[in-house]
């Protein structure tokens, strides 16, 4: 998760993943298509086109807290969504900390 929305940081997670796609998690309550217009915009302002083009692509995917609340409203009242939902953020939160059954 980040709080920022400078493209320069997620070229150094691009980096540091030897540039394969990434998700990431984005506080901001913009949607995730605002978000990826506004690092585009940004990227192409500060960038060669093609260095611009090989680093947007690998924005596997943004989520947001616009996101985050329309899954939230949907699964709140669904059981079963609820219960994978804890399922997916339980094995995520393992494999994101190395924690392995």
């Amino acid at each position: 998760m980040t709080e920022t929305l400078n493209f320069k940081k997620y070229l150094v997670d691009f980096d540091k993943l030897n540039r394969v796609p990434i998700t990431f998690v984005i506080k901001t309550d913009q949607s995730s298509n605002e978000v990826l217009r506004f690092i585009s915009t940004k990227s192409r302002s500060e960038y060669e086109i093609d260095f611009h083009s090989s680093y947007m692509e690998l924005f596997e995917e943004v989520i947001t807290n616009y996101e985050l609340k329309e899954i939230f409203d949907k699964i709140k009242d669904n059981e079963m969504m609820l219960t994978e939902f804890v399922h997916d953020l339980t094995v995520n939160f393992k494999v994101e900390y190395g924690h392995f059954d």
